[in-house]
């Protein structure tokens, strides 16, 4: 009987092509979001972007570490198969190595109010939609 609940509760596929189940996801999970939380140091404390990984991977962190079942780490989480969810820290990882490079935080940006509410906008990312009138302050994020 043992055996039996335990064969239905090994994961056998993702049902995603290409992504293979993890044969290890839990602790896989646990240390890649600790190397999110230590690569993301990079990156200045007034960053919002710093600010914000790191409250959405402390959370995902807490649920990983008190959790073993995969299914109850996936449904907490609510972000896929745990499979999806290393994928997202590797690629997070590899984000914040290229925004600390980029220097993307310490990038002038201007505050624009219109009939549609207030944006940012980004100067360098096309400088043929400039929306920029004369007199606006330059701002720092």
């Amino acid at each position: 009987m043992f055996a039996s609940r335990l064969l239905r509760s090994v994961k056998t596929t993702t049902g995603l092509t290409g992504l293979a189940v993890h044969p290890n996801a839990q602790p896989e999970l646990v240390t890649l979001y600790q190397r999110v939380l230590h690569t993301a140091q990079r990156l200045p404390e007034s960053s919002a972007y710093r600010r914000s990984v790191d409250a959405v991977t402390r959370q995902r962190l807490a649920i990983a570490t008190a959790e073993s079942d995969i299914s109850v780490i996936e449904s907490k989480i609510g972000g896929g198969h745990v499979e999806e969810l290393l994928k997202q820290a590797e690629d997070e990882i590899s984000l914040i190595q290229s925004m600390a490079e980029w220097e993307v935080t310490s990038v002038r940006f201007f505050n624009i109010q219109s009939s549609r509410g207030s944006f940012l906008f980004f100067p360098f990312l096309s400088p043929s939609l400039s929306l920029c009138k004369p007199g606006l302050e330059a701002a720092r994020s």
